[in-house]
């Protein structure tokens, strides 16, 4: 018998389709597989398994993740249904414009500096590991992270 330790459910409406797309990640006595079941909503579902022996947790967490961005950014354009945080899968295409761009820092006197500092129209963060990433929540909850040129980046699993 499997214990389910992830899962999410994705939903298609594109191109006039209804379908909705299950993943699972269940662990079995002697390790870890990747369930799923898709088809038209309200109809029998097909299902599957994504993987064909009990693999590792680290391994069938790779093919779970693999899987659910392949069905969000491939071209039957599934959303997430719910709450995406069982999933450690970066969620959005990398190739996607977040919609912002970041004000880059460029030579300032100080008067001007703490003139931004103090106003709640700017924000302002110290750059400690080398990387620039815009962390963006939409108005579904999603997040995501966008480089210095305006594309959406992975973010770590944990923040």
């Amino acid at each position: 018998m499997s214990k389910i330790i992830q899962s999410i459910e994705l939903h298609s409406t594109h191109a006039g389709s209804d379908k909705v797309y299950n993943i699972q990640l269940c662990e079995l006595p002697d390790g870890f597989i990747v369930n799923y079941q898709n088809g038209r909503r309200g109809s029998n579902l097909a299902s599957g398994s994504k993987t064909k022996t009990p693999l590792s947790m680290e391994q069938a967490n790779v093919i779970y993740d693999k899987l659910i961005r392949e069905k969000v950014n491939g071209d039957s354009h599934y959303r997430v249904v719910g709450d995406a945080s069982s999933s450690s899968a970066t969620i959005v295409s990398e190739k996607a414009l977040s919609g912002v761009l970041p004000t880059l820092p460029s030579p300032v006197d100080e008067p001007r500096v703490t003139a931004l500092l103090r106003d709640d129209e700017w924000i302002m963060q110290p750059k400690y590991d080398g990387e620039r990433v815009l962390i963006l929540i939409d108005t579904s909850g999603m997040i995501v992270g966008s480089n210095r040129l305006g594309f959406v980046r992975p973010l770590p699993t944990a923040l």
